[in-house]
Parts: structure tokens; C-alpha cells; sequence
């Protein structure tokens, strides 16, 4: 079996919940990978980078009191 017959034998298997899925994950990844994002992301990383922890979940740190 060739990967086209693999990959129809595949989808002809896949549910429509599977499809809506695959859907809305492209359309994420259009977004994501859009330049005006990526700009968008780079600029409010650069502003924003020094309230954030520098740890694996890199959550908004509590403004310190005072």
C-alpha cells in the first residue's frame, strides 16, 4: 500500500468530530504562523518579557507591594 492509499484509507475512517478538530487546529496554526502575529507576539514580548518568571510555566509575577 502506497502512503496516498494509506492516507485515504486513513481519513475514510475518521470521524467528524476528528474533521472539526483537524479544522480548527488548522486554522490555529494559520493564525500562529501569520507574520502580523509572530510581530504582534515579538512586540508584546519585548515589552512585557520583565513581568514574567523565568520558569518552565513562565507565569505573570505579583507586582511586589508598596
Amino acid at each position: 500500500m502506497d502512503a496516498l492509499e494509506e492516507e485515504s484509507f486513513a481519513l475514510s475512517f475518521s470521524s467528524a468530530s476528528d474533521a472539526e478538530f483537524d479544522a480548527v487546529v488548522g486554522y490555529l496554526e494559520d493564525i500562529i504562523m501569520d507574520d502580523e502575529f509572530q510581530l504582534l507576539q515579538r512586540n508584546f514580548m519585548d515589552k512585557y518579557y520583565q513581568e514574567f518568571e523565568d520558569t518552565e510555566e513562565n507565569v505573570l509575577m505579583e507586582p511586589s507591594p508598596g
